[in-house]
């Protein structure tokens, strides 16, 4: 495991912000295989936790040396720091959601900068797997959304072992995901998944068992 930081900015609350990455796989994975992203608002804490014990398992898993080929995989357990050590939902600097600011412009304010940083650095990944948060709180059964099925694999999503595939059909402002932009961008979807679900994490490594497949309209 390799541990990087991807972007780095002054910040006027509190010191240096750096958002992190952990690298596996032979120098770092001649083949982009997966990236997987965690916390995009501050108070996804479930998705940090997922990524953390992820980063555990894929320790083991290169240690023994198990990772396959050339393969090589990314690991960004959160992306908004700030705003996770303040409690708050949103980029603390101007009050927006991150994961509404994709693709992000270099030049852009600095919610839009660290957008265009993650998604230069997930660029060009085989698969991309981001574990986002729904806008109204409540009780959820585990399930992996699948934005556009047509532009990613039910088959795929089913191997992730969870009892639901959401297949959802985009609407204007998904543009301004990363989940769709990962999509228009050349690297394929297994899903968005839904990562209040602790359950996840152990998934991923789990026997697939059928899923139920269902259509409707989601948001991230």
């Amino acid at each position: 495991m390799e541990e990087k930081i991807l972007y780095s900015m002054e910040s006027p609350f509190q010191q240096e912000i750096n958002v992190k990455g952990y690298y596996f796989g032979k120098n770092e994975g001649k083949e982009r295989s997966a990236c997987i992203v965690g916390a995009l608002r501050g108070n996804e804490y479930q998705q940090l936790y997922i990524c953390s014990k992820l980063i555990d398992v894929l320790k083991k898993i290169e240690k023994h040396g198990d990772m396959v080929g050339e393969n090589g995989i990314l690991v960004i357990p959160s992306v908004n720091n700030m705003s996770m050590d303040f409690g708050k939902r949103f980029w603390i600097s101007d009050d927006t959601d991150l994961n509404r600011l994709f693709p992000g412009n270099p030049s852009g304010e600095s919610g839009s900068r660290v957008a265009y940083a993650i998604m230069e650095t997930t660029r060009g990944y085989r698969y991309g797997i981001h574990l986002p948060s729904f806008y109204l709180g409540g009780t959820f059964m585990p399930h992996i959304r699948l934005l556009d099925p047509e532009h990613g694999s039910t088959s795929l999503a089913n191997l992730f072992g969870l009892p639901y595939v959401i297949e959802a059909k985009s609407r204007p402002f998904d543009r301004t995901t990363l989940h769709n932009n990962w999509q228009r961008n050349g690297t394929e979807p297994p899903p968005s998944c839904r990562s209040w679900l602790l359950k996840t994490t152990s998934s991923l490594a789990a026997t697939a068992t059928p899923s139920t497949s269902i259509r409707t309209r989601t948001t991230a």
